[in-house]
């Protein structure tokens, strides 16, 4: 029953291709609007700079599950995120 939203500064054209039925967004903040969740499944440069104070402005929760371990979580912390690192113990 959830909307997904996919975003990927690389490979959107292969996710719309074999997967039709999901929303696939060229631009990230727009991918972003009104998101309850947030997942990072790939190592781009493009998402570990994401701005985590911008970024949450744009969202509805401030969850992040980085599924990579790429993401400077401190920082997302700092910014009112919950960061779920995957193989990680993140509590403060």
């Amino acid at each position: 029953g959830a909307d997904v939203v996919i975003h990927d500064p690389i490979s959107l054209g292969g996710v719309r291709a074999r997967h039709p039925e999901l929303t696939a967004i060229d631009n990230l903040d727009a991918a972003a609007a009104s998101a309850e969740i947030v997942l990072v499944g790939t190592e781009w440069r493009q998402y570990r700079e994401i701005d985590p104070v911008h970024f949450g402005s744009l969202v509805a929760d401030k969850t992040v599950i980085d599924g990579r371990n790429c993401l400077p979580y401190h920082q997302w912390q700092e910014a009112g995120w919950r960061v779920i690192a995957l193989g990680r113990n993140l509590e403060r």
